[in-house]
């Protein structure tokens, strides 16, 4: 009878892979579990090698950023193979911008307009980390004076943009009140004069109608005005008062001399008289 020799025939070594993908704030991760081939195992991605993995053991790589990895595993004859896995991560949300559309002296509130927003961003202006306007569209509408954090977000995904200013609203001065200095017998024109003028506001007078001129300055005092009806206003921020009314009257007229006839004393009359005509 003859030897029966015995064949040993071994699978080659391999390995199953668990990926879990990198998100906004965490790395990605590649759990490796070796099979077939000889055990003990080796397990290197990059410089990071992993040994005396046992048959049915697994070894976990953390801390990996999103792209492609080698994986080398190899057993105790030592044969290897090697294979690629891919740690994925969402795409990064561009840094917002935007325009600020200031208050008016007639508007109140503000307007925050997103640079090309986009449908599947959400933009939010926060105060304190708590969000006080949420875009419509790309735009914050009436927002209130002050300064916000800006943030485009997708899911836990989120991107910082500069810090949104929205000013006060600018103060329309108060209609100004002012003393009219009228023409004398002397001087043929009038004055307008501002009471406690404001050196940071600008006064304008306009007139006299109908053929109304138009002069500013910021010391509230006209002069050589001619007779007529001068509307005023004060300016400041762009914001203008309401107009006040001046009348300027005309030079009163000096009456021109007069005649007169003189009665002289007589031999029966001691005094005389003076009798102006007319």
């Amino acid at each position: 009878c003859g030897r029966v020799e015995t064949i040993r025939i071994e699978t080659g070594v391999d390995a199953d892979f668990s990926v879990v993908n990198a998100t906004c704030t965490t790395t990605g991760s590649i759990q490796v579990s070796p099979f077939g081939g000889t055990p003990p195992y080796k397990v290197r991605i990059g410089s990071d090698e992993r040994t005396n993995i046992p048959a049915g053991g697994s070894t976990n790589f953390t801390n990996l950023a999103a792209g492609n990895y080698s994986i080398t595993i190899t057993d105790a004859r030592p044969c290897s193979t090697t294979r690629s896995r891919t740690v994925a991560a969402p795409a990064a949300i561009p840094t917002p911008a935007a325009t600020v559309s200031q208050p008016t002296c007639t508007v109140a509130k503000g307007t925050v307009t997103v640079t090309d927003p986009d449908n599947t961003i959400t933009y939010t202006l926060k105060q304190g980390g708590v969000v006080k306007y949420t875009a419509v569209g790309g735009t914050f509408s009436n927002v209130d004076p002050g300064t916000y954090d800006f943030i485009a977000s997708n899911g836990i995904c989120s991107a910082s943009g500069n810090q949104v200013v929205v000013n006060a609203q600018p103060q329309t001065p108060a209609t100004p009140t002012a003393a009219v200095s009228q023409p004398t017998c002397t001087v043929a024109t009038g004055a307008i004069n501002v009471n406690s003028p404001d050196a940071t506001i600008t006064y304008t007078l306009t007139g006299p109608s109908p053929s109304a001129t138009t002069q500013s300055n910021n010391t509230g005092s006209f002069t050589g005005l001619a007779a007529g009806t001068y509307q005023l206003t004060a300016t400041k921020n762009g914001c203008t008062s309401p107009a006040v009314e001046k009348v300027v009257n005309a030079q009163p007229q000096t009456p021109s001399t007069p005649t007169a006839e003189v009665t002289q004393p007589t031999c029966a009359t001691a005094s005389g008289a003076i009798n102006v005509n007319n």
